[in-house]
């Protein structure tokens, strides 16, 4: 027994250092179940109404199919070869279907093949369709043949489909077909996604079935999604060209969007990565991963290699055999070829299994962009198979990457990580809570927990996290408890931190609007940072009132405060009307519900910034900031300054602009400091001839305020009236 075990683990030694040699990972090893099996299944069914394009090929071939010329062949064999997605079985479909076909064959027989070239399952699909008749589990291959062969003789023609057949040995293709010689006309038409397949049962040229034209995917995806809103039609068109013309890609995304009006979920559409998407409704990455499953072994790190080059950018076939070459992905020679032919063939294999598109030079070939995105997704998702065991590493910059990555569970294992820097957009992993000694954790993106991404709660034991924090993504996740439960007032090193809903939100009715206010208060509430905070910034928010926090004279470290895209908000609460000793900025911008600001005085305030505040109509407090430097309003339509509200002196920057109904600005001639002076389109804008300017400022730009163009006259200032101001002006 002891020799056995012996034996047994020296046998996985020698598979281990074989796995190491020829750089295998965990997902080269094909993979079947039941459910990604199924989801493929196929049928003879189609609606055509549904179908765009592909009319030329199913002309071409329904006459190749007719013509008298098979009459002599017997057994006519014609493949439809692509990737797929691309529209193999939707053609093989439509040429079933087809009233010629229906008429000239008195047998039509449709089977679905698979992986799995069961010479006994599928002689007895054969048998089934021709007799209707089920098959008991012990009957004999033989006898299945000779039953076959024997009803075949009562029909003149029969037309066999084979969908989506994946058979490279030819003894077995040779097997199934005995029965047919003594038949009538059999024509087969079947559908792989590898030309080695095709050229091992083919008897006539193969289609090589091609991508929609764009016209035709916008034809496509139109059907689906329903484009009407000019703003939609014009994401829409974005849409279908990241698809590149594949049929598959197209309907599913038209599909998602079909009853969906609100553009941000358009643009997310538009901007995400396809395996991003809803897994329980994304049929585009298991059907392009499973051909990359069923890829020989040798052929996995070949193709996965062309990740590293940027899209559209693959190098010529010389220079790419030359990498994988260095890279020792080429097996050294083979029955005496050199390293470089045995490259060139397999490129040539890669570009038969559909994964390169041959181009009009021999030098070079394509990847389509679904192909070359499967590529990153795969390098990706193996990126930590070779640092699994490395539990000392302290710094994992990802930041280089350019797709949202969804981290494996096994990053809980880097327990000695200080330092994680994600690409935009990746939700956090479940696991993370373990990493009690990260200290670098810049962007959260959260969603309510689930079996692949952890909720935000995982960072409650991250004491340690120091410097800039932004959490993203609020408007997505609704579990208060775990809002609670992060413990931002713990995180004492936290310096710097954003939050962010990612967009405003839209409310069937008041009921529903008046809830969502209520759970983003309580989520903002739950978001308390510790006081030691320096810098805050709060967007989207779309709650009407702010916490009691925000503003809570216990941060007196607090120095720059900025309110962005809050567009419920009308200034209610005491928000900027308390003392913070440190305060140096305030921003507001885009806050469309603003109506009026009410700033406490304050002894250390520099700058002081409202932009795109339309309902703004006053601004309180302005004359009691003393140290005020930078003063900006932009975008303020409504906004009046009352004459108590006087310029603080020291002034060194003022900029109003786009105020439409602004009649003064009190103190203006009273800034000895006055650097930069900046008016523009302010139409009701007029000043005195008392209001001279104390000191001529460096910068002075005044443009399109016509009340303002005979104070310019006098005092010699350069003025501008013009319909369309260049950028330089402003």
């Amino acid at each position: 027994m002891v020799e056995k075990l012996r034996e047994i683990r020296e046998r996985f030694d020698e598979i281990e250092r074989d796995r190491k040699g020829l750089r295998l990972r965990e997902d080269d090893g094909v993979r079947r179940t039941v459910s990604a099996q199924n989801y493929r299944l196929t049928s003879s069914l189609v609606d055509e109404s549904n179908i765009i394009g592909r009319e030329s090929e199913k002309e071409k071939i329904v006459k190749l199919l007719l013509s008298d010329v098979q009459v002599s062949n017997k057994i006519t064999v014609i493949p439809i070869v692509g990737m797929g997605g691309v529209g193999k079985t939707t053609l093989a479909q439509l040429i079933y279907n087809d009233p010629r076909i229906r008429q000239y064959f008195d047998l039509r027989i449709w089977i679905y093949v698979s992986e799995d070239f069961d010479l006994v399952k599928l002689t007895k699909e054969i048998y089934r369709s021709i007799t209707n008749k089920s098959c008991e589990e012990h009957v004999g291959f033989d006898y299945l043949q000779d039953s076959i062969k024997k009803e075949l003789m009562k029909f003149k023609r029969m037309f066999l489909v084979l969908d989506d057949v994946w058979n490279e040995k030819q003894f077995l293709w040779e097997s199934l077909k005995v029965p047919f010689h003594n038949a009538g006309v059999v024509n087969i038409l079947l559908t792989t996604r590898n030309e080695k397949v095709a050229d091992v049962m083919r008897t006539m040229n193969y289609c090589r079935l091609g991508f929609l034209s764009k016209d035709e995917g916008w034809r496509l995806f139109n059907q689906y999604a329903l484009c009407g809103d000019e703003n939609l039609m014009r994401i829409g068109q974005k849409i279908v060209n990241k698809c590149d013309g594949l049929p598959l890609a197209i309907k599913l995304l038209g599909s998602h969007l079909q009853f969906e009006r609100d553009e941000d979920k358009w643009m997310s559409i538009l901007e995400s990565e396809l395996w991003d998407l809803d897994p329980g409704t994304n049929e585009i990455f298991p059907a392009l991963k499973l051909s990359y499953q069923r890829m020989p072994i040798h052929l996995k790190p070949c193709f996965r290699y062309c990740s590293l080059f940027p899209k559209k950018h693959i190098p010529d076939k010389n220079c790419l055999v030359w990498l994988w070459i260095a890279q020792g992905y080429i097996q050294p020679k083979i029955r005496g070829k050199t390293m470089e032919e045995t490259g060139r063939e397999y490129l040539d294999e890669l570009l038969g299994r559909s994964f390169f598109q041959a181009t009009e030079s021999t030098d070079y070939f394509e990847m389509h962009d679904l192909i070359y995105d499967l590529a990153v997704f795969i390098s990706l998702s193996s990126l930590f198979n070779s640092l699994h065991s490395m539990v000392n590493v302290k710094v994992l910059d990802l930041s280089g990457v350019h797709y949202p990555i969804m981290l494996p569970a096994s990053i809980k294992n880097f327990i000695n990580l200080r330092h994680l820097i994600l690409p935009d957009d990746s939700f956090m992993p479940c696991g993370i809570s373990k990493l009690t000694c990260l200290q670098t954790l810049k962007k959260i993106v959260v969603q309510d927990g689930n079996h692949e991404s952890g909720g935000l709660g995982e960072i409650e034991n991250l004491a340690s996290l120091t410097g800039s924090c932004c959490i993203c993504n609020i408007k997505y996740a609704n579990n208060v408890e775990d809002f609670k439960k992060a413990n931002i007032n713990g995180k004492k090193q936290i310096r710097r931190l954003f939050i962010d809903w990612h967009s405003t939100m839209i409310y069937s009715n008041d009921k529903v609007k008046k809830q969502s206010f209520e759970l983003e208060e309580v989520k903002l509430e739950a978001l308390r940072p510790h006081n030691n905070l320096k810098k805050l910034e709060i967007h989207n928010y779309p709650g009407i009132l702010f916490p009691l926090w925000l503003g809570d004279p216990s941060y007196c470290k607090l120095q720059d405060i900025t309110l962005q895209g809050c567009n419920e908000w009308d200034g209610s609460g005491r928000v900027l009307d308390r003392d913070l000793p440190c305060l140096r900025s305030i921003f507001i911008l885009d806050c469309a519900m603003l109506k009026n600001i009410k700033i406490v005085q304050s002894s250390s305030l520099r700058r002081l910034l409202v932009e795109e505040c339309p309902n703004i109509t006053s601004l309180h407090g302005l004359c009691s900031l003393h140290r005020l430097e930078k003063l900006e309003i932009r975008g303020c339509n409504n906004l009046l300054i009352s004459a108590e509200e006087i310029l603080p002196s020291k002034l060194q920057f003022v900029c109003f602009k786009d105020c439409w109904e602004l009649t003064s600005i009190p103190g203006l001639q009273n800034l000895p400091s006055l650097k930069e002076l900046k008016l523009i389109r302010c139409p009701k804008l007029e000043l005195t001839l008392e209001e001279k300017l104390s000191t001529i400022p460096s910068v002075l730009k005044i443009a399109n305020c016509p009340g303002l163009e005979k104070w310019c006259q006098i005092y010699g200032f350069k003025y501008i009236q013009v319909c369309l101001i260049s950028p330089q002006i402003l």
